[in-house]
């Protein structure tokens, strides 16, 4: 397993999902390195994988490198630290919010449950777990 294709495509993931553009990848791939304790990247072709999966590689390595415990809040605090690299701030989130408000309400609210899908904000593995 390579971890330089996961960390590319965990930018990638943000870039096409609109959290981050283009040009934020290489400031976006250094902090992630830094959140997973990692000294050095090169270059390499991101993985087709979901975000999930992805985010899973990600945090194994870190486990097994010691940066992050195994159990679940851990594992949750270093992925929405990941995540957090991607994120807009606040005040982009609001301003794109009330943009689409003042046209419809509606359009505003559903573009922000997919924000906070696309985030891991609303965890779309967990919701949508088949139970008995």
């Amino acid at each position: 397993m390579n971890i330089n294709r996961y960390l590319a495509s965990l930018a990638r993931y943000g870039i096409d999902k609109g959290l981050i553009e283009a040009c934020d990848r290489t400031w976006a791939i250094n902090q992630i390195i830094d959140a997973l304790g990692l000294h050095s990247y090169e270059d390499a072709e991101p993985v087709q994988a979901p975000l999930e999966e992805i985010l899973k590689v990600l945090l194994d390595d870190a486990v097994e490198r010691g940066v992050c415990e195994s159990d679940v809040t851990s594992r949750d605090l270093l992925d929405t630290k990941l995540m957090g690299v991607l994120t807009p701030p606040p005040r982009e989130v609001r301003s794109k919010f009330a943009e689409l408000y003042a046209k419809s309400p509606r359009e505003a609210t559903d573009w922000y449950y997919q924000f906070c899908q696309d985030t891991d904000y609303i965890r779309r593995a967990r919701t949508t777990a088949s139970f008995p």
